[in-house]
């Protein structure tokens, strides 16, 4: 056999072994890229239900999580789309600071002078908490429509019930 047509086939099989692996590498990134996609979506969805769901007006007693956008900032997002969901978890660590806060002032020693006025404290401090809640639930709702996802905003109607 000719020595060139040797190295030509030689050539064009480490092209095309080498263009393999490179579409390989790109497949397995697609398809990381979708699952950290759906992580996000799950857990920013999780959050919206954490915070009361559709209602979103009562103290939340469950805390915000936000293991998969850790790992979803390496995700090619849009600035706008980043923001935005950046901008959820931020309310959300601002809730779960002013919650601390809270629990720390109700497990502290009486900080005020009267009981009167500490349940005024309280109420005023569980008022802000709904409040910041239900930020922090708007934007997570604002962040899943950038993501492409409507998040159902009506409580679901019982199957058994008669409207």
């Amino acid at each position: 056999m000719d020595p060139v047509a040797i190295g030509v086939a030689f050539l064009l099989g480490v092209l095309t072994a080498g263009a393999g692996a490179v579409f390989q590498a790109q497949v397995l990134e697609g398809r990381r890229e979708r699952a950290l996609r759906r992580a996000l979506i799950s857990e920013i969805r999780e959050n919206v239900r954490r915070l009361g769901g559709a209602a979103a007006v009562r103290y939340p007693e469950s805390s915000i999580v936000r293991s998969a956008w850790d790992a979803a900032r390496a995700l090619p997002l849009e600035d706008r789309v980043f923001d935005l969901i950046a901008d959820a978890y931020a309310a959300g660590e601002e809730l779960e600071s002013l919650k601390r806060l809270n629990i720390a002032h109700v497990t502290s020693a009486r900080l005020v002078v009267s009981r009167e006025r500490e349940l005024e404290v309280n109420a005023a401090t569980q008022q802000l908490i709904a409040g910041r809640a239900l930020t922090a639930h708007t934007t997570f709702v604002e962040a899943l429509a950038a993501l492409g996802v409507r998040e159902q905003l009506e409580p679901e109607e019982d199957a058994g019930e008669e409207p």
